[in-house]
């Protein structure tokens, strides 16, 4: 099964995240059923992507970290799914160190600002619109 750093695959182990947190995706273009109420009852379906749904892109800095303001912090997983949780909870950038990641909420433009040399992390900042 094909997968992109977007998608996790059937049956991933998403460790120490809270199920309140979880989000079942279909990928556009997968058939689904859709529930349309007591009188029309399940139909079948097409999934679209909004037209106000964007990816979003990541400007990495290797061996920079910008310190404070920590949003969430995990055990990281892998980038791809760093990057869904950016996307769905609003998240402008993550630090990976020393095997955990830390979700950052502040602007972009401050969190530039405060990049600092580590040689243990890599900071992951959502390229401005």
């Amino acid at each position: 099964e094909k997968t992109d750093e977007r998608t996790a695959k059937i049956g991933t182990i998403v460790p120490n995240v809270p199920p309140s947190q979880l989000r079942r995706r279909f990928m556009s273009g997968s058939s689904v059923e859709v529930y349309r109420g007591s009188l029309i009852g399940w139909i079948p379906a097409v999934v679209v992507r909004p037209p106000h749904e964007r990816d979003l892109d990541f400007e990495v800095f290797d061996r920079r970290d910008c310190y404070g303001c920590d949003q969430m912090q995990r055990p990281m997983t892998n980038m791809g799914m760093c990057k869904l949780i950016c996307r769905d909870f609003g998240y402008t950038a993550f630090v990976i160190r020393d095997g955990m990641v830390s979700f950052k909420g502040q602007p972009p433009a401050e969190l530039r600002a405060c990049l600092m040399q580590s040689e243990s992390a890599t900071t992951c900042i959502v390229c401005d619109s």
